[in-house]
């Protein structure tokens, strides 16, 4: 399985959000599941894949990282590095990961 780690502003997160389900739907990629963890100005998705061509492919367009799934020694959670600068749907990743706070809500998915 190979997971796609993507990080946005908080306010490009709905917007980038209807513009991966469209090309999710156009290139007939099916993710076996998501998840995020957000604070106030940070999301930050994580998107598994079981083909690693289609996490590839999504990665590079959204201007993610690509990796088989890997878990945090601290709290189990997945784990991956930041993306470049620009995004290829002019979204702009944040990069400083220590910024984030873990949402109670979705803890344990």
């Amino acid at each position: 399985m190979r997971t796609v780690t993507i990080r946005l502003s908080g306010e490009d997160f709905s917007t980038a959000i209807v513009g991966m389900r469209d090309w999710l739907e156009k290139h007939r990629c099916e993710p076996t599941s998501y998840r995020y963890d957000q604070n106030d100005e940070t999301v930050v998705m994580s998107v598994d894949f079981a083909d690693h061509l289609q996490a590839k492919a999504f990665a590079k367009r959204f201007g993610g990282k690509t990796g088989d799934k890997l878990r945090s020694p601290v709290n189990g959670h997945a784990a991956s590095s930041a993306g470049p600068a620009k995004t290829a749907s002019g979204i702009t990743p944040l990069q400083d990961p220590n910024s984030l706070h873990r949402d109670p809500a979705v803890e344990g998915v």
